[in-house]
């Protein structure tokens, strides 16, 4: 593991049977990478591997007020099949 003057975080992961990996903590932390973001995987023509984080939060709509949908009749229930026998 190591990092360099230039604030750049480094490390190595191996790769499991399954072809996964765990991103280092310190590159993790980083980059400021969180549950529900995605890794989108580039293979240049080089041979290179490019790694980009895609932040992709769960709870993003969180702040979001409810709307109303409108009013829910006992005919949409039955059209969508609903059982309320219960």
């Amino acid at each position: 593991m190591a990092t360099d003057e230039s604030s750049e975080a480094t490390d190595e992961t191996t790769v499991n049977e399954n072809y996964a990996a765990t991103i280092p903590a310190r590159v993790r932390e980083r980059v400021d990478v969180q549950p529900g973001d995605k890794i989108r995987w580039t293979a240049t023509e080089e041979g290179q591997l490019r790694v980009e984080v895609v932040k992709q939060r769960y709870g993003v709509w969180e702040d979001a007020e409810p709307q109303s949908l409108g009013e829910v009749t006992e005919e949409d229930i039955d059209a969508m099949g609903i059982d309320t026998s219960d």
